[in-house]
């Protein structure tokens, strides 16, 4: 008996331009058979990217065609009334001196390119612009910045960094509030594990995983969670044999893994 797969559902998010052509248009494939390629051009064109960029207002015509080069159609729509740029970060709040903090990217638009300004004496280790990594040898309150260029437009967005003295002393809402517990097995694995992660207390956080040249692999953010116990899966992507570096990112803490894909 053959069998067929269920219907892909689709589901938009829509950004409306800031100027007259950079809207965008994120696509979101509920069920079907992935991979899939996603094509705004009645099929001339197929990409990997689910999402569209620089469009104006205007009705748009999108093709999806599945793994198996079944092809599904959708209506969107840009307007004036669509949402705008959804553009934000996350990192830890509160950290001591001589910490090294990791900046994420968690914008739900997609931007030309990114520009993270990072006041003195802050110390840039790692100049990724999707997750950079900061160290600060100060304390102080220092504003960091995240300028988001899409098309013409450049949207900044501003958080304070606390750095404090480290107090080992005794417990308050700082170095209380951070990650209590951090751990993957198996490692080496195929690119499924389980991750085990705890929190002092509830806060947001995002998981994402690199390849040692900075491809992003896996991108997961929860909300007030203190436990999570998941399994992380990217062997669709068909991860090549090497070093892979787990992050993750809280309202309080950073933290990050090395693992092995054999």
């Amino acid at each position: 008996m053959l069998s067929t797969p269920p219907e892909p559902l689709d589901s938009f998010i829509i950004f409306a331009p800031c100027d007259q052509n950079d809207g965008q248009i994120v696509v979101n494939i509920v069920g079907g058979l992935p991979p899939f390629k996603y094509s705004i051009n009645n099929g001339l064109v197929f990409q990997a990217s689910n999402t569209f960029a620089n469009l104006p207002i205007g009705d748009y015509n999108i093709i999806v065609k599945d793994s198996l080069d079944c092809e599904y159609e959708f209506d969107a729509e840009i307007t004036t009334n669509s949402s705008k740029p959804d553009v934000n970060f996350l990192m830890p709040t509160y950290n001591f001196l001589g910490d090294t903090i990791v900046m994420v990217d968690i914008s739900l638009s997609s931007a030309d390119s990114i520009t993270w300004v990072f006041p003195q004496p802050l110390v840039i280790i790692d100049s990724s612009t999707s997750a950079p990594v900061i160290m600060a040898p100060d304390t102080g309150i220092f504003i960091i910045q995240m300028i988001y260029h899409i098309g013409s437009c450049a949207i900044t967005v501003e958080k304070d960094l606390f750095i404090i003295n480290q107090d080992t002393t005794f417990g308050n809402l700082v170095n209380l509030s951070g990650i209590s517990h951090f751990e993957i097995y198996p490692n080496p694995n195929d690119g499924y594990f389980s991750m085990n992660l705890e929190f002092y207390k509830k806060q947001n956080c995002v998981i994402k995983v690199y390849d040692a040249v900075g491809n992003k692999y896996f991108d997961k953010s929860f909300i007030d969670t203190d436990l999570i116990n998941s399994n992380i899966d990217f062997t669709n992507r068909n991860p090549s044999p090497g070093t892979y570096i787990l992050k993750v990112v809280s309202e309080f803490d950073s933290a990050y893994i090395t693992f092995i894909v054999n």
